[in-house]
């Protein structure tokens, strides 16, 4: 392991970081379309039943699975219980105090060049990305952010909010394939009542089978256009005026550097 990949350390993680990451995913989600837009502002004193109601969030013990998930946690379901409950009067304190107390926040070491500040960065992103399930190969500096965050959305907003919260500009996504979607959904709404009048008069008139047979076909192909365009990655991902992930490692390494 060359020393670059070795300039991101770890320390014991306060509540206002885990604050800071809790809000940095909300804010990227909502602008990625992930989560609706809501009024509510995180802070420590919101309560659980607020953010629960505002983010559309499982009620525990799910929310407590969720949340070892994402932080890497193996809290039991009754540890969760009392962070979470009652809901009405635990605060995302609660909670931000409770994860702060069992994880680590990255920190750079002092020392570095700008340039080797960058590539610590970019290892340590690569191997978060690993960590979250998703190995996207090496990461060039000079690669297309958008183009990299594409190849599986979720773990890299994972992984850089995780890694340096508030470090992505504002997000945007478009679907290129997004009008043909809309269409197969209308199609699939329209025909199934259709089908079942066609297979009704089918019954008393057998030539009208062969126009059955055509609107399960279309029914089957619009379905299947639907699943896949929920399955695939967008098609075009923008952070801000971010260019390339040596872009995103420079603004990443401003914000560990803040937090030295």
């Amino acid at each position: 392991m060359n020393e670059q990949e070795t300039a991101v350390d770890y320390t014991q993680a306060t509540p206002g970081y885990v604050l800071d990451v809790i809000r940095d995913v909300d804010r990227v989600q909502c602008q990625l379309g992930v989560l609706a837009s809501h009024e509510v502002q995180l802070e420590f004193r919101t309560t659980i039943e607020q953010w629960r109601e505002a983010f559309d969030l499982l009620e525990c013990p799910d929310m407590g699975r969720g949340l070892n998930q994402w932080w890497e946690l193996g809290c039991s379901d009754a540890e969760w219980w009392q962070v979470l409950e009652p809901a009405a009067q635990r605060t995302l304190c609660d909670v931000c105090e409770f994860i702060a107390s069992r994880v680590s926040m990255p920190v750079l070491r002092p020392g570095l060049s700008q340039g080797e500040r960058s590539n610590a960065v970019l290892a340590e992103l690569r191997r978060l990305l690993v960590q979250y399930g998703a190995d996207l190969g090496d990461v060039v500096a000079s690669a297309a952010v958008g183009e990299y965050a594409r190849m599986s959305l979720s773990a890299f907003v994972l992984a850089v909010t995780r890694l340096a919260p508030g470090a992505l500009p504002e997000a945007m996504l478009r679907e290129k394939g997004g009008g043909l979607w809309v269409l197969c959904a209308m199609y699939v709404l329209i025909s199934i009542p259709v089908l079942a009048f066609v297979m009704g008069m089918a019954y008393w008139k057998p030539a009208l089978w062969w126009l059955v047979a055509v609107l399960i076909a279309g029914l089957c192909s619009a379905v299947a256009v639907i699943l896949r365009g929920k399955e695939r990655p967008p098609d075009v991902v923008r952070f801000g005026e971010l260019v390339s992930l040596q872009d995103l490692a420079m603004v990443m390494a401003e914000r560990l550097e803040c937090r030295r």
